[in-house]
């Protein structure tokens, strides 16, 4: 390479830095190949939950048993709580997969239990749970 050749180099080196970084940042957000992506709140990234408000102790120790059963049975997939619901010592806890788009986003319920140990124990996970699937819980807990 020349002197010419690389003062031409050189002039068109930050235009060609400036299109990579636009490049990058365009496809940064909140939409993978123009679907857009189930993101938690703002604030709530390092959360459980996809909504950034208080949760008690007991819920938190439930979704978070919740989760590991979700990641355990959906190896390589992400989740966080959408809802939590706890009725008599049990819990049923709606997660939803994210980093994926909205409408490939697999979602579901986890029952769980509150064993005599005060730990959570998971009962049943599912789209379709039914009263004779758990005829132990309480009925509100299977209605979302």
């Amino acid at each position: 390479m020349n002197i010419r050749e690389k003062s031409v180099f050189l002039k068109i080196l930050p235009g060609l830095v400036a299109l990579l970084i636009v490049s990058c940042l365009a496809g940064c957000g909140s939409e993978i190949d123009g679907k857009q992506v189930i993101k938690p709140e703002k604030g709530a990234e390092e959360s459980m939950f996809l909504e950034k408000e208080g949760k008690t102790k007991e819920e938190k120790e439930a979704a978070e048993e919740a989760l590991a059963h979700a990641h355990d049975a959906n190896a390589g997939s992400s989740f966080k709580v959408k809802d939590i619901r706890m009725v008599k010592g049990w819990a049923r806890v709606a997660v939803i997969e994210t980093g994926v788009p909205v409408e490939e986003a697999m979602g579901f319920a986890i029952y769980l239990k509150k064993s005599k140990d005060d730990g959570w124990k998971v009962a049943e996970a599912g789209t379709d749970i039914s009263p004779e699937d758990l005829p132990e819980a309480p009925p509100e807990i299977l209605n979302p």
